[in-house]
């Protein structure tokens, strides 16, 4: 962990923050003199540079670049594993719970992260930017996401039994006043969350959230099991209870500094961000749940359910790691604010590192989709085969455009970054109305992936700026890993056809299929792309190397 000298007096303190993150990490003391925590400098750092015998002695700081690799790589190993128990709860849920009940908790989310959008009103990545003067900014941010927090509960509380009608699902109503209580919980953790990304305690983030994900796969599978039968309740009550925890366990880690006092007149110096990232989430949310609700509205629950259950089981791996990985490249790239060439650069590298890593696990899913479905459910859940394998694909191209966010909002683009996102988002909902008008669930699992490839090399060739040699290094970079993994899937799936052991159990083709499509695409992608690939094995080996001499 990291061990960050907050000025409390007691020595507790000290004590149950060593214990509670070695709960799922080795101790790592590492006194940083690079930002102020809670209003008291690491300054003895300083009194080591009158000694040159000590100075020498002294461990190098390490780059930003090599803080924001371990950061990634911390913040992607614990969800890594809350991705595989995800993953696991999921396909329980898929026996107990019927399309009707994932119809009703995907339209329940959809109406959740508007209201939720509006109280994040982008304040944490606020005060993530402006790291420099957090303490004279931390007060009047928290208390004005406080403000939101209750407003937003109430609002939604009170659209409850409306949505149910919209959408024509009674259930509907209940699920949303539950999950209304979540505005305030997560209102609560922006604060301190923003002091310990900008402190890069990816560590102890990564570890609550894989936490907070575990507890939420447990008791979801607990309760809508038949011992309790909570239905669609069963996936919505976790969720709030997660929210309450991840709060309370960012305050305990973080400790920011506050008064009492809102501050109102810093309030409008907060306003005019907070009003561009509000307007800009809300606006990502019509791309990341607008799917939801207008397959609603032109077809019935049952089919949302189908597309919402292949939706959580295709976008998980990515949620998880692009989630982790924006909020590490956005810490990371805005202390790099006065150098906009190291910033591209930077982006330019994480995509070209994420899209190699990341594309052939998404597109090894959509060849093993059909055998894992069957193996899985048998025919309850056949028409999400389908759909499920269209978002793999498109999931794998959104990867490309994932950097281009942080990039945007590191550089404090916050108004350019919301016009984008808000045309994007107009076409994207009517390639959704149109794709769910002419074939459901498929239709719109299919114009989603058409408009992630499009749009997310575009998004990152938007974000770059003029960058020399762009299109040359995006497609080698982020293309060719794609048309490699097609490639180690096609080669999998067409091997099995002449075994007829394994074509005809579902079993063993789905081990088949993964297990040489991991070996072929190895094969390629040291033959094809040999630079990235040494560039990969040299940033794991420094990483573990630094972690031995520790």
């Amino acid at each position: 962990m990291c061990l960050c000298l907050c000025g409390f007096p007691s020595s507790a303190f000290i004590c149950v923050h060593l214990r509670l993150d070695t709960l799922f990490w080795p101790i790592h003391i590492h006194i940083r003199d690079d930002y102020n925590c809670g209003g008291f400098e690491a300054h003895r750092v300083s009194d080591l540079q009158t000694s040159n015998s000590l100075a020498d002695q002294a461990p190098r700081k390490p780059s930003l670049g090599t803080q924001a690799a371990r950061g990634a790589v911390w913040a992607t190993v614990p969800a890594v594993i809350a991705k595989l128990t995800g993953f696991g709860a999921d396909i329980v849920l898929a026996w107990f719970l019927t399309p009707n009940d994932f119809g009703a908790v995907g339209l329940a989310v959809a109406v959740a992260a508007v209201f939720g959008m509006i109280q994040q009103a982008g304040l944490r990545d606020i005060l993530t930017q402006r790291q420099k003067r957090f303490a004279r900014w931390s007060t009047p941010g928290f208390w004005m996401a406080l403000a939101l927090g209750i407003l937003c509960t109430i609002g939604m509380a009170c659209f409850g039994p409306v949505a149910a009608k919209i959408w024509r699902t009674p259930v509907l109503s209940g699920l949303v006043m539950l999950m209304s209580v979540r505005c305030l919980l997560d209102a609560l953790a922006i604060l301190p969350q923003s002091k310990l990304q900008i402190q890069l305690r990816y560590r102890a983030i990564g570890g609550v959230a894989a936490m907070c994900t575990l507890i939420q796969a447990g008791l979801s599978v607990l309760l809508a099991s038949k011992l309790f039968g909570w239905g669609p309740y069963a996936m919505c009550a976790p969720m709030v209870l997660t929210s309450l925890l991840q709060a309370a366990a960012f305050w305990w880690l973080a400790r920011p500094s506050l008064k009492y006092q809102p501050q109102f007149r810093r309030w409008r110096w907060i306003s005019r961000d907070a009003g561009f990232a509000m307007a800009t989430g809300l606006v990502t949310i019509a791309v990341g749940y607008g799917d939801n609700s207008i397959l609603g509205l032109i077809r019935n629950p049952e089919v949302v359910g189908v597309y919402f259950f292949a939706y959580r089981l295709a976008v998980q791996a990515n949620q998880l790691v692009v989630t982790n990985l924006s909020s590490v490249l956005f810490s990371a790239l805005s202390q790099l604010h006065t150098n906009r060439h190291r910033q591209v650069e930077a982006t330019m590298s994480a995509a070209r590192i994420l899209s190699i890593v990341a594309m052939p696990l998404n597109c090894i899913q959509a060849a093993a989709a059909n055998p894992l479905f069957r193996l899985l459910y048998g025919a309850k859940w056949e028409a999400a085969i389908v759909p499920f394998q269209l978002l793999s694909i498109g999931m794998a191209l959104a990867l490309v455009g994932a950097p281009s966010t942080s990039l945007m909002k590191a550089q404090g683009r916050f108004g350019f970054y919301f016009y984008w996102s808000a045309a994007l988002s107009v076409v994207y909902l009517c390639m959704i109305s149109v794709g769910a008008s002419l074939a459901g669930a498929v239709g719109v699992a299919g114009a989603a992936a058409i408009y992630y490839g499009v749009f997310g090399i575009a998004g990152l060739r938007v974000a770059v700026g003029k960058f020399p040699s762009f299109w040359p290094r995006a497609v080698h970079a982020c293309l060719v890993p794609l048309v490699l993994s097609v490639i180690a899937g096609g080669l999998a799936m067409i091997s099995r056809e002449f075994i007829p052991s394994v074509r005809d159990s579902n079993l063993l083709s789905v081990a088949w299929i993964v297990f040489w499509s991991f070996a072929f695409y190895l094969a390629l992608i040291r033959f094809v792309m040999a630079d990235a690939w040494h560039e990969l094995m040299d940033r794991i080996r420094a990483m573990l190397l630094h972690r031995r001499r520790l």
